[in-house]
């Protein structure tokens, strides 16, 4: 009880309120190459585009599906061919 009394007086004490508001934009056109690459995995197969961009000279990186980080390397799933980051396949 006397725990919960204090850990809520140190947030009202100690909380802070922050705003913000955008300030300015630039937009910058940049051209790139969309590629189609098509994924294989077992029976299912599954188009996706990829993106080269000149200025790095890369491709930029995929997303995983089931958690949204960018990837380089990657598993593809057995049903729908998806693509699953090495952390996502392993937990």
């Amino acid at each position: 009880m006397e725990l919960k009394r204090k850990i809520t007086d140190l947030r009202k004490r100690y909380s802070l309120s922050v705003s913000a508001r955008l300030h300015s934009a630039r937009v910058i056109l940049l051209q790139s190459v969309h590629i189609s690459v098509e994924l294989i995995r077992k029976k299912q197969r599954r188009c996706v585009i990829a993106v080269w961009n000149p200025y790095l000279k890369l491709i930029e990186p995929l997303r995983c599906e089931k958690s949204g980080v960018p990837v380089t390397s990657f598993y593809l799933s057995d049903e729908h061919a998806q693509i699953i980051s090495p952390g996502a396949w392993f937990s």
